[in-house]
């Protein structure tokens, strides 16, 4: 293998994840010569650019005043990666442990198959051992736009070894082909958060591009750490905001029409605020209180 791989490891207040990550990116068999990680910091208030800093000198640290987002953050290390000439970027939740021959096997799905732009692995839930999937593949449901994890809550038998194409990549671990970069351009920063992988995928997919799940590459992962926990208040603000946001790119005017119907129905709801700031054009951060 010859292909230069720069992981991108986005962390926000969350150094004890962070380190565990980077642990388990060291015991990686990938050549050392060829791997290069960057981690980019949002603004954390955990004491986290220290730690990381002083724990593994050899990692490069990009520092953020203030939360950028999921989209803006891993563009400014996706920006650094191309100047240096990389092949492949692989962008990392910092809430996971990758297996030994994770990214070689990535690596080596490019091979098998040239037409691909994105590559994810299959990926479990860590709950102390126990490998229940979140991750074994992905499907767009277009009618109600949202993404669907194919397998998710499943143990695993090996009911999902098969390599076959994917509707989307997940930012969860994400390997992307440069040349991506380079025809589609960057995660679209207005997402912030949630969604932006579906929309690069797409975008991908568009010009051509294979997305691939690769079942012999593998992680676990502690789902949805950075926003505190599944449903939590900085979901209910992004994700239906997002989706509107990913509907008006991507779906035919039928969608669109029906997801404004359904979006005026939960003005009163919790989820209300996203709603207006879609309406508003309000994206970004848009009026979020809580990133």
């Amino acid at each position: 293998m010859h292909a230069k791989v720069f992981v991108i490891i986005l962390n926000w207040n969350g150094k004890k994840d962070t380190l565990g990550c980077l642990s388990s990116l060291e015991l990686s068999d990938y050549p050392k010569d060829l791997l290069s990680i960057i981690v980019v910091d949002n603004g954390s208030a955990d004491g986290s650019p220290g730690a990381i800093h002083n724990s593994f000198p050899n990692v490069t640290l990009l520092s953020n005043s203030e939360n950028r987002g999921f989209a803006q953050g891993n563009n400014i290390g996706a920006q650094v990666a191309r100047k240096h000439h990389a092949d492949f970027i692989f962008f990392l939740n910092n809430d996971t442990i990758i297996e030994q021959k994770t990214i070689s096997e990535l690596v080596r799905a490019f091979d098998r198959h040239p037409n691909a732009g994105a590559v994810s692995p299959k990926i479990f839930f860590d709950y102390k051992g126990k490998k229940s999937i979140w991750f074994a593949g992905g499907e767009i449901d277009w009618a109600n736009m949202y993404g669907k994890h194919i397998g998710v809550n499943e143990s695993d038998y090996g009911q999902y070894d098969q390599e076959r194409q994917t509707g989307f990549c997940t930012g969860c671990a994400m390997m992307v082909k440069r040349e991506v970069f380079e025809k589609v351009g960057l995660f679209d920063e207005r997402f912030f958060a949630y969604y932006e992988d579906s929309d690069l995928s797409v975008r991908a997919k568009k010009v051509g591009f294979e997305l691939w799940y690769v079942p012999k590459a593998r992680l676990f992962h502690k789902n949805a750490r950075s926003g505190g926990g599944t449903g939590n208040a900085i979901q209910s603000y992004f994700i239906p905001r997002n989706r509107l946001l990913f509907a008006f790119k991507h779906a035919p005017w039928r969608t669109r029409l029906a997801l404004i119907r359904e979006a005026i129905r939960f003005l009163p709801a919790k989820e209300r605020q996203g709603i207006i700031d879609f309406f508003l054009l309000r994206f970004g951060k848009g009026s979020c209180r809580f990133v």
